[in-house]
């Protein structure tokens, strides 16, 4: 058995692959990832752990991995560990490749020009390679590479760029440029532990449907940052208010967000007053179906609230 990724990054991956089309429907793209997710369920195609609340980890038998890599054997490979790439990727065209932990040598990539799906799990990282993936949609490296310092910046050419996961890095800003990547959906950065601020530029990126922020120092968002009216999940917005001016707090940019599905909001004892706190108007965000509001910041590694520093004098 093979564990799978989450629902949430398949639906973000069918999304940016254009397997989701709503063009007929009035439901959101996430809406009906969830129900083609539960189709593959019920025919026993994926098979949901136990371990883990409301199917959001599953399996796949080996016997359906297996004929799914052959029908998808012209244009999707996985190569797991001890395979080679030279001999993997000989002679093939691919749209979508899976690298597990020290399969094989990136350079092999370079001549995989037509490339749409590069996901990289549990390995270190070099991105030189990237320059000739122009045509890639969903980059996901998932590999605690804390030795990545700086985000990468040709990143910012792959202008047909939809998903863009970049997990457990050291990098401590986003470049300005990501806001040329118009056509991006996703960003997530989760456990980025050095990186403090969001670009400004970030606010032209109207497409854009979920950001993932957990586990990374970002203290404030940019003002404006409730133009981006499409995004329906939000973990990790840190709130935070402006004393010097007029008072504007980072909870009323959460107003006009009505899609809003997941939302993560923390450090909630920010905020100056319950009034500046209903400016996020959470009661008329129907599509709503989970929240988690983190009072303080002052937590332990267990979560336990931490005693407050005694007092001098």
């Amino acid at each position: 058995m093979n564990r799978s990724h989450t629902q949430l990054l398949l639906r973000c991956g069918c999304m940016a692959e254009g397997f989701i089309q709503n063009n007929t429907s009035s439901k959101l793209p996430e809406d009906l990832g969830m129900e083609y997710h539960g189709e593959l369920v019920s025919r026993n195609l994926l098979e949901p752990r136990d371990a883990f609340h409301g199917q959001s980890v599953c399996t796949m038998h080996d016997l359906v991995r297996d004929f799914a890599q052959l029908v998808a054997k012209d244009e999707g490979l996985f190569v797991s560990e001890g395979e080679s790439s030279s001999t993997s990727l000989a002679n093939r065209k691919l749209r979508h490749l899976s690298i597990s932990r020290d399969a094989t040598e990136l350079g092999s990539l370079e001549t995989e020009a037509s490339l749409r799906t590069l996901m990289l799990f549990n390995r270190p990282v070099t991105y030189g390679y990237l320059d000739n993936l122009r045509c890639l949609r969903v980059l996901h490296i998932s590999c605690n590479d804390v030795n990545l310092m700086e985000f990468p910046e040709y990143v910012c050419q792959l202008k047909h760029l939809r998903y863009l996961l970049l997990r457990g890095t050291s990098i401590s800003k986003i470049p300005e440029g990501i806001g040329d990547l118009k056509f991006l959906q996703a960003i997530d950065l989760v456990g980025s532990i050095n990186l403090c601020q969001l670009p400004e530029s970030i606010l032209k990126l109207q497409n854009l449907r979920c950001i993932s922020l957990y586990g990374t120092k970002i203290t404030s968002i940019p003002r404006g940052f409730g133009k981006l009216k499409n995004l329906v999940n939000l973990q990790g917005i840190t709130t935070h208010s402006d004393y010097s001016g007029d008072g504007w707090c980072s909870l009323e940019e959460l107003g006009s967000l009505l899609k809003l599905k997941y939302l993560y909001i923390t450090c909630l004892d920010k905020a100056p007053s319950g009034s500046v706190a209903a400016r996020a108007k959470l009661s008329s965000k129907q599509h709503l179906i989970w929240l988690q509001l983190i009072f303080t910041s002052d937590f332990t590694v267990n979560w336990e609230v931490q005693d407050p520093p005694p007092s001098i004098g």
